[in-house]
């Protein structure tokens, strides 16, 4: 006989004997789902059907009443579900390419970006990088070239212009000051348009130089007029421009440019420099053929050589290499005279990674060649301290450069930048000494490009 049914009583044993047995896991194929299509419910007191389902995706189980659907119906569509939402193998979920605009055909795909038409998550393609503008910033001639830089104009074998700019076996001159711009449109150019080399030529560079040559009485100073060629990179000698403001033309030649060592150009003192152009020209001779022809059959060693016997070549006649030497042997003694700096200056100078210094070592109370490694600092910043290769924790008072050793004598710095003898030397033994005492010769001008 039947009893009064409980609703609550029927409900859950309804729902109880559909559960399904196992809880299915993720990507595994043949995962459990439940269909409902006689769902028992109580509308009234009768029992009547309801279609229902439940499709398995992923971990978790969505009803989902969608309507009335055949079980193939139910199971496409939860394939399709699966396929679109796939883990790949590292553990990250990437959606497909197609996971939209395929889907729902009246939402078109997108660009990455959110809208109010659709505010699904989607994709978010990173903005594409700064493009930076490379372009040419100049010639930087004027970072290049310093005071007491050597101009080398290679000889091109005309013994009849022995002593000349392009001559039998060369020719030197020494750079005084910092090279000077001139655009082509400034008024400056106008007077220089018969040597410009053309109108795609935008820059040219006026250097001061001083030289011995046979044309010119004594010491000549004069401005190179010199152009850094587009393609080749290479300085050109154009022509000049002398003390009175003349213009000469040469013929077009190549110029190498070789920079003083590091550590004499760290320390460049100009107002000596100045001191010994106007020495020179006080006592220069002219250009002499007789040294020229001694610069051929004798060696410009400077071995065995005593300081007063080197003083007497200074004023010898000369050539041009004589004033390169000269030039270079006189300035080398007035740094060698200069008072040494006081202790405490030196307490403040900093000496920087890789740059070569002499070290006062206490065991052996001398001074030492070093090479600085590290920098030590105190609290407020200041150095304190350095690693140097021959000494760890080396204390700044005890450090200087080579041009401020208080026993370094003039002689010891000539030896090791300028070991020549000023009355001879031919220009090929010049740029081979000073390249071996660690000038450094530079034949192409870089290219410099700015950033944008």
């Amino acid at each position: 006989k039947s009893q009064p049914l409980d609703l609550s009583l029927a409900i859950a044993g309804a729902m109880a004997g559909l559960m399904p047995r196992q809880v299915s896991q993720r990507g595994q194929e043949g995962a459990d789902s439940w269909d409902v299509r006689q769902m028992p419910t109580l509308i009234n007191g009768d029992v009547r059907s309801k279609r229902c389902e439940v499709l398995d995706v992923g971990d978790f189980e969505t009803p989902k009443s969608a309507g009335y659907r055949s079980r193939a119906e139910a199971d496409q569509g939860a394939a399709g579900a699966q396929a679109d939402f796939q883990e790949p193998s590292d553990g990250r979920y990437d959606a497909p390419d197609n996971w939209r605009g395929q889907r729902d055909k009246d939402i078109p795909p997108s660009n990455g970006d959110y809208s109010a038409s659709d505010m699904s998550p989607k994709p978010c393609s990173e903005a594409p990088p700064r493009q930076s503008r490379y372009y040419l910033g100049g010639d930087p001639l004027e970072m290049m070239m310093a005071p007491g830089d050597v101009l080398v104009v290679r000889g091109s074998g005309r013994l009849v212009e022995i002593g000349t700019a392009g001559g039998f076996m060369g020719h030197v001159m020494v750079v005084i000051n910092a090279p000077r711009r001139v655009l082509r449109n400034s008024t400056h150019a106008q007077h220089l348009q018969p040597v410009w080399p053309g109108d795609d030529v935008t820059e040219l560079w006026l250097v001061s130089t001083i030289e011995s040559t046979r044309r010119e009485v004594g010491l000549y100073e004069a401005e190179m007029l010199l152009q850094v060629e587009a393609q080749s990179r290479q300085l050109i000698l154009l022509g000049e421009v002398s003390g009175s403001g003349d213009l000469v033309i040469n013929e077009h030649e190549a110029v190498e440019l070789f920079q003083s060592p590091a550590e004499l150009r760290a320390e460049l003192r100009v107002d000596y420099m100045h001191e010994v152009i106007q020495e020179m020209k006080t006592v220069q001779a002219s250009w002499s053929a007789f040294t020229a022809v001694r610069a051929v059959t004798r060696s410009a060693d400077l071995k065995g050589t005593t300081l007063e016997k080197m003083r007497e070549l200074w004023v010898s006649k000369p050539i041009c290499t004589s004033v390169v030497i000269c030039f270079w042997q006189r300035y080398l003694c007035k740094v060698a005279e200069a008072p040494l700096p006081s202790e405490a200056s030196a307490r403040v100078e900093h000496f920087w990674p890789g740059e070569t210094v002499k070290y006062w070592s206490e065991s052996f109370k001398s001074w030492m060649d070093a090479v600085v490694d590290v920098q030590h600092y105190d609290t407020s910043g200041a150095v304190v301290g350095y690693d140097l290769d021959v000494k760890k924790g080396a204390v700044a008072a005890n450090i200087r450069r080579p041009m401020q050793v208080p026993d370094l004598q003039a002689l010891d710095l000539i030896l090791k930048y300028m070991p020549l003898k000023a009355d001879r030397g031919l220009p090929g033994e010049l740029m081979t000494t000073m390249q071996k005492c660690g000038w450094s010769a530079i034949a192409k001008v870089p290219r410099v490009f700015r950033v944008g």
